[in-house]
């Protein structure tokens, strides 16, 4: 064989090796040593001794020194084996060899002539770790005895393998690839062919020949074990539990494992070969062998029995899998089903002619009368591959990161010279004015201490007090610190300290500057007609998102616009804000709106996976799919164990490349860490679509509903999600939504997001209720029966609130003014927003309580002071409550806040004739000429406003 030579014949002649460049195929050797020998014994005893020898890739050693029964012996043998790997054939076949130390035992008999050799077992150690690049395998190995060998300790050696050079250059270290592939089980064979008597092999076959997948394990034994079953964990295949083994299972004699030495165009041809096919057969093969006259044994060429099993490969093209263990069940194999395939119209027609007239394999059915053997059985087959290295290389988080930087490139977290030396600035006033306030404190406190006394006395008795106390010091202390910071800050490119005019000009400047500053500071601060510097009442920003959620929700999205500036203006380095701003864009379909705040939201930080995840949807569906699937890959680098988002990215892959080998992946990742719950959107891709639902990505979330419909079926959550898909798509179906929703009903009467979910589609999402009230008044009705039974059924719903609201928008159009107020008075007791509290005022309003409706809407301007009907509805309880003045600016701010465009949209909602009466508000108030006429002075009474009043 080429690979490897023997060197000279004496075995303890070779311990050194050639001292020649490690570059050279004449340096790559390989040494064995044997240092001791435990528990040396023999069959025989007397005149037998024991003698081994060490085989490596077809070449044997010279045997060892005789080795007499003993405890311990210990010797020096070494053995150099020169191990060719000029070529990736030459690396193949070493690596498929075993380093194999045979013991034989040896004695002579007086009736024969020579010796009698009787093998006592053997060691089997695998040399890859040498070709990967450790240098030394060391370890005490035992001997494997034949089973009718029954001795009390087995045989043991001490072993140390090692190479002065690697075995192979760094550029075949970089190029090379191996794929090990392990047959680790094939259990729970067919009682019928394991106690049919009959001596068998089996032959187990990987893919096909003359293909670039192709591996075979050959003289396959049976061996029955005593001990308990043993138990596979495998990651995939036709399940991925554990599979429990029985007492049977299939050896290979040429060994249980196959390796290919895969250079780089090799490896490129294997991707392809995944990627074209995506799996093989694994054919397991079973013949009979029989003995003949001459006492050996002959093969049957024709199986007796064969099953298949369809491996899965493309877990081999995960990127970064270097290992998967694979469980498939073997099913029985018809030549029948095979042989149509092999006339596929490719070739030519003449080999087609011959693969047709070929006669048939006999089938399984054809040998036995069992045709489902295997399946009965159970039988199956656990393999396992093992790479060196990847074939698809995983990117890294650095990689990642900078893709993403690439992308959109992250804020300068340093802030300006001019916002530094302006807190600078702000930092010596706020000092100054803190010492002015205490002096002046002091001040007062020696005056009321020493009585009718001269100011300068007084003076004198504080400086004496500032000096004796030390908070003079402590006060020049103080103010040097932020004086320092102003140099630093203010005068950063005016400091030149060369001469001491410099130094002088410096100085001068500065004190200028301090002396103006102070006085500014002292004038601001004791002026006796200074400003108020109250600021207007803070709306937290979780109230501000919500505002903006219950705009949405009633179909007011200028408002929700509106509050969504606001609350980033307010909160530019919120990445939350920005995000949500992002989906909401994303719901009204402002696209480029919504990968514009995605953007600022990644520039906050890089690593925020809800805003990389809705960029990278945003980009797909603007046809940049490399970018977003970057961007997708890069969410779930950040949120490892987020099931939604893992789902999230299969289904954005499957819809840029529904051949995608690595989808799988994906979808495996995200039921892995899937935690099973007893809400609705339980599944991943349920959950996916629910959550892709919720920032307007109506395009994906149809695609993780169809998934989820094909991988487990249909249920009610996967209904209401086509339901809401129906409601929000862009011309929606309200009654097929109810169609679907009706269907929900009868599998479940008591759930109460389906009756919620028949409110909104009773509502007409995309109508809202001014048109609604203008139309026939069932469907108005039907909403509310279904909100009202929704609220009344037990267990919580993530959209009760927005039911409250719409609930109270259909009390308050259909007058009943009492429940309108009960149940906004429930919603401001749980969650109090400017929606519930105008709501509130509102009903309170109709039903008489003015008092009560001026305390809501007053708490309702407190939220939100830019809404005109919160000012024209407290225009309308001055009035009636005969204050003129206050009437007049309230209806200012109404006008000012743009009441003209609110009136035929949320106030015909409250009163019919609401849109007259704010003519009527202006004509009165001198905002505009106009005659009062007889129709608006009947609508005033009927409101209970007194038309003098507004005289």
């Amino acid at each position: 064989m080429s690979t490897s030579d023997v060197s000279e014949s004496n075995p303890t002649s070779n311990a050194t090796s050639q001292r020649s460049s490690p570059e050279t195929p004449s340096a790559r050797s390989l040494q064995v040593n044997v240092s001791k020998v435990l528990n040396v014994q023999t069959t025989r005893e007397e005149g037998a001794w024991v003698t081994f020898t060490v085989d490596f890739c077809g070449t044997t050693s010279p045997p060892s020194e005789v080795l007499t029964p003993c405890d311990e012996k210990s010797l020096n043998f070494v053995f150099s084996f020169n191990v060719t790997t000029n070529l990736p054939e030459d690396v193949e076949r070493a690596v498929n060899s075993s380093i194999t130390i045979t013991a034989t035992e040896h004695m002579k008999e007086k009736k024969k002539k020579g010796e009698v050799a009787i093998p006592l077992g053997s060691i089997s150690i695998d040399p890859l770790p040498l070709f990967l690049g450790k240098s030394t395998i060391q370890n005490m190995y035992q001997l494997s005895h034949p089973s009718h060998l029954n001795f009390p300790k087995p045989i043991e050696f001490d072993v140390a393998i090692t190479i002065p050079h690697p075995l192979l250059t760094r550029q075949q270290a970089q190029d090379l690839n191996i794929l090990t592939c392990t047959v680790s089980g094939i259990s729970r064979l067919p009682h019928s062919l394991i106690s049919s008597g009959q001596d068998a092999s089996y032959t187990l076959r990987l893919g096909e020949a003359g293909t670039t997948f192709d591996m075979e394990f050959s003289d396959g034994i049976v061996h029955i074990s005593e001990e308990a079953p043993s138990s596979y964990d495998v990651d995939g295949g036709d399940t991925t539990t554990k599979l429990v083994a029985d007492n049977s299972q299939v050896f290979f004699r040429g060994g249980n494992y196959k390796r290919f030495c895969l250079p780089p165009n090799r490896q490129q041809e294997l991707i392809d070969f995944i990627s074209r096919h995506r799996s093989c057969d694994a054919l397991l093969s079973r013949v009979i062998i029989t003995p003949t006259k001459s006492r050996s044994r002959v093969e049957d060429d024709t199986p007796s029995h064969r099953s298949v099993a369809h491996v899965q490969m493309t877990r081999l093209l995960y990127p970064g899998v270097v290992h998967v263990a694979l469980g498939y069940y073997l099913r029985t194999f018809k030549a029948d089903n095979t042989d149509v395939n092999a006339t596929d119209g490719s070739g030519s027609a003449e080999d087609n002619r011959k693969l047709r007239n070929k006669p048939k394999t006999p089938s399984i059915s054809e040998h036995h009368s069992e045709p489902h053997a295997f399946e009965d059985a159970g039988t199956f087959i656990v393999l396992e591959f093992e790479l060196t290295r990847p074939l698809v290389e995983k990117r890294t988080i650095e990689v990642i990161a900078q893709r993403v930087a690439s992308l959109v490139p992250p804020r300068d977290t340093q802030p300006s010279p001019f916002i530094t030396a302006q807190e600078a600035v702000n930092a010596f006033k706020q000092r100054v004015s803190s010492i002015a306030n205490e002096l002046i404190r002091q001040y007062r406190a020696t005056q009321q201490q020493l009585g009718s006394v001269s100011s300068n006395e007084v003076k004198q008795q504080i400086l004496k007090y500032l000096n004796e106390t030390g908070k003079y010091d402590s006060f020049k202390e103080e103010l040097k610190q932020t004086v320092i910071r102003i140099v630093r800050e203010k005068f950063a490119n005016s400091i030149n300290l060369e001469n001491s005019q410099a130094r002088e000009e410096l100085i001068s400047k500065l004190y200028v500057y301090l002396t103006r500053e102070m006085h500014e500071t002292l004038n601001s601060q004791f002026a006796f007609h200074q400003q108020s510097h109250a600021q207007p009442t803070a709306i937290p920003k979780k109230n501000l998102c919500q505002f903006a959620a219950e705009c949405e929700a009633l179909k007011q999205l200028d408002k929700a616009q509106t509050i969504w500036n606001e609350c980033v203006q307010r909160f530019p380095q919120d990445v939350m804000c920005w995000t949500d701003y992002a989906s909401f864009a994303c719901r009204v379909g402002d696209l480029s709106k919504a990968e514009e705040c995605a953007r600022q939201a990644i520039s906050i930080d890089q690593q925020h996976s809800p805003a990389l995840t809705l960029l990278g949807l945003t980009s797909i569906i603007h046809g940049l799919h490399q970018e977003g699937l970057d961007l997708l890959e890069a969410a779930t680098s950040y949120s490892q164990n987020s099931a939604t988002i893992w789902a999230i990215r299969y289904v954005a892959t499957k819809h840029v490349d529904p051949d995608n080998v690595t989808a799988q992946l994906y979808l495996d990742t995200a039921m892995k860490h899937h935690t099973p719950s007893s809400k609705h959107y339980s599944p991943p891709l349920l959950h996916a679509a629910d959550y892709l639902l919720g920032i307007g990505m109506s395009i994906f979330a149809q695609a993780s509903l169809a998934e989820h419909i094909v991988l487990e079926g249909r249920s009610i959550d996967s209904r209401l999600i086509e339901a809401r898909l129906v409601l929000e798509s862009d011309k929606p179906d309200p009654e097929e939504a109810k169609s679907i929703l009706d269907a929900c009903l009868s599998q479940n009467f008591q759930d109460p997001e389906i009756w919620i979910q028949l409110g909104h589609a009773c509502f007409s999402t995309n109508i809202g209720l001014s048109k609604l009230v203008n139309i026939d008044g069932l469907p108005k009705e039907q909403a509310r029966s279904h909100y009202e039974h929704a609220l009344q059924l037990p267990g919580d719903s993530s959209g009760e609130h927005t039911v409250r609201l719409r609930l109270g928008e259909i009390y308050l159009s259909e007058n009943d003014f009492a429940e309108a107020k009960d149940i906004y008075l429930r919603t401001c007791t749980q969650s109090a927003s400017s929606t519930a509290w105008l709501g509130l005022g509102i009903a309170c309003y109709r039903l008489g309580e003015l008092s009560d409706a001026e305390e809501a809407l007053a708490e309702a301007n407190v939220y939100d002071p830019h809404n005109p009907v919160t000012w024209a509805y407290l225009c309308l309880i001055c009035l009636r409550t005969a204050r003129g003045v206050e009437a007049e600016q309230c209806y200012k701010f109404a006008t000012k806040e743009g009441l003209a465009d609110s009136v035929g949209t949320y106030l015909c909602f409250c009163h019919p004739k609401m849109q007259s009466l704010c003519k009527l508000l202006m004509s009165h108030l001198g905002i505009c000429t106009g005659h009062k006429n007889t129709n608006t002075q009947l609508e005033m009474k009927e409101l209970g406003i007194e038309p003098a009043l507004v005289a």
